[in-house]
């Protein structure tokens, strides 16, 4: 289970004065305890307006894969300091609404959400967008055994996900030819590649030959 850490301050307060109120919680939270938690920042939990809260900061929490939690914190802060600086706000309830689908996301498809993230970035201007690609995470696909574009194009090949006249162009045929000439003790002559046969193929023609 995926939980996040909040840092969260009233915003109106936050962005005029030095002086302001701010708590840090941990979600899921029953409703009532996030009750008092507002009505401590001064703001009503169950009328929550787009600019009442502002995220000041936010830490994804998740035991059984620390790994992909940490690379998410990350994303997700620098997005908020991202969005901040262009004037957008970043809202306790969209927080909440995609602690939800991250909950939702399949395990396997944990490193295929950070991939988007990261690639879609220049896309991504305020959580919201996080939101929406997180929902459409299933137009996307990750094959998370290539590493190379070496690897990709093996492994696109091995899945006979290519024909042999698109690979053609882009492989070192002269390498290639070269080392299956070694393999096959051939030879290369003005007339083509001569190759000697087996040695029950050559008697059979010896055979034939003198018949």
């Amino acid at each position: 289970m995926v939980h996040i850490r909040l840092d969260i301050v009233n915003k109106q307060e936050y962005e005029t004065s030095d002086i302001y109120r701010e708590i840090k919680i941990l979600i899921p939270r029953d409703s009532e305890d996030l009750e008092r938690d507002f009505e401590y920042l001064g703001l009503d939990y169950r009328n929550l307006d787009i600019q009442d809260t502002q995220i000041k900061e936010c830490e994804i929490v998740c035991k059984n894969d620390p790994a992909f939690a940490s690379d998410l914190s990350d994303e997700l802060n620098l997005l908020i300091a991202r969005a901040s600086d262009s004037g957008y706000t970043t809202p306790f309830n969209d927080m909440k609404a995609l602690y939800e689908l991250l909950n939702n996301i399949k395990i396997s498809d944990r490193d295929k959400l950070l991939a988007v993230l990261k690639t879609e970035r220049e896309q991504i201007t305020n959580i919201k967008d996080t939101i929406k690609f997180a929902s459409n995470i299933d137009e996307y696909h990750l094959d998370n055994d290539s590493h190379s574009l070496e690897e990709f194009a093996e492994n696109e090949i091995h899945l006979g996900e290519l024909y042999m006249e698109d690979v053609i162009p882009y492989l070192d045929l002269k390498s290639l030819g070269k080392d299956l000439l070694n393999q096959r003790n051939g030879k290369l002559t003005e007339y083509g590649v001569l190759c000697r046969m087996d040695e029950g193929m050559e008697n059979s023609q010896e055979e034939e030959a003198f018949e």
